[in-house]
């Protein structure tokens, strides 16, 4: 299961969703958010993190899933 989380504050959810999915695709808007993420999920290979809204992002990274 691949999960894509959009709006992820804090990355409560992304943490616990990265032990159970195969990859994980955090979408967050707040640049802050975004390098407090970097720290945070720096040695967890299958969290990536994108800086933009759902609105920009979303699609793409639908597309790029090509199965997961």
């Amino acid at each position: 299961m691949t999960w894509v989380e959009t709006g992820t504050w804090m990355g409560n959810t992304t943490s616990a969703m990265s032990a159970m999915a195969f990859h994980v695709h955090k979408i967050e808007p707040q640049l802050n958010f975004v390098n407090l993420a970097k720290i945070r999920f720096k040695n967890v290979g299958n969290v990536s993190l994108h800086h933009g809204t759902s609105e920009q992002l979303l699609g793409q990274i639908l597309n790029d899933l090509n199965g997961e």
